[in-house]
């Protein structure tokens, strides 16, 4: 394939992209991203051209073009992984199916606490929050549980009697068993909780502190802390 039908190879993908029941900013990424491909191809001469024309070569062409955006571009992995699936849709309009490449790593990023703007946002929100929606805020917000903590607490792990009043961690973080103390706000909202809580069920492996409206344990509480509308992203 020439460098003028290349050309007019990448022409016409665009005219079908347009075509496509898609946003405008997803054609323009896409068109983009084929076209600094396009550009790579031409600029390898023969070798690009045959990714083209010969099946059994596009997927080391699309291999070395990914190592073109890291090392030589230095594009960080989200971008690479979107000018891969780019690259996968324009080999689809040509007919060569998707590449054998595989997608890079993400990088893992550490959970970030909220800000102290951030909470005094999220507290008043809980507050005006369903029962058990302000035990779940009330409870990740002032007493540093997390998610899978919370979601995994049975109602045996709830111990208020007199002042003091507790929830017991039995495999937090490290696999560390750790008794948390309440503060006054968090365990009126667990009272509160509790008297509305459905009546236990038997049922193996414990009964869930925290239900839903069907009386199953959550798999997490993030749906809770979303509709309070002030949780981390």
């Amino acid at each position: 394939m020439s460098e003028s039908e290349l050309s007019e190879l990448l022409d016409r993908y665009e005219r079908w992209l347009s075509g496509l029941p898609l946003s405008e900013r997803t054609r323009r990424k896409y068109a983009r991203r084929v076209s600094r491909f396009g550009e790579w191809l031409a600029s390898e001469g023969d070798r690009g051209q045959e990714a083209l024309a010969d099946p059994s070569a596009h997927d080391y062409a699309v291999r070395d073009f990914m190592r073109h955006l890291k090392l030589e571009l230095r594009w960080a992995p989200a971008a690479v992984n979107l000018a891969l699936a780019a690259v996968d849709h324009f080999f689809g309009f040509v007919g060569l199916g998707v590449a054998d490449v595989a997608r890079e790593r993400l990088p893992q990023a550490a959970p970030r606490a909220l800000d102290d703007d951030q909470l005094l946002a999220f507290v008043p929100a809980a507050g005006r929050a369903g029962r058990r929606d302000r035990a779940i805020g009330l409870l990740l917000a002032y007493m540093g549980l997390r998610l899978s903590e919370l979601a995994a607490l049975d109602l045996d792990d709830a111990r208020v009697s007199g002042r003091k009043a507790t929830v017991v961690v039995r495999s937090g973080k490290g696999d560390v068993y750790r008794e948390v103390p309440l503060n006054a706000p968090a365990r009126r909202a667990l009272d509160d909780w509790l008297k509305e809580r459905p009546a236990p069920a038997a049922r193996a492996g414990g009964e869930p502190l925290f239900v839903s409206r069907v009386g199953r344990r959550g798999r997490s509480a993030r749906s809770p802390a979303r509709r309070l509308g002030s949780a981390p992203r």
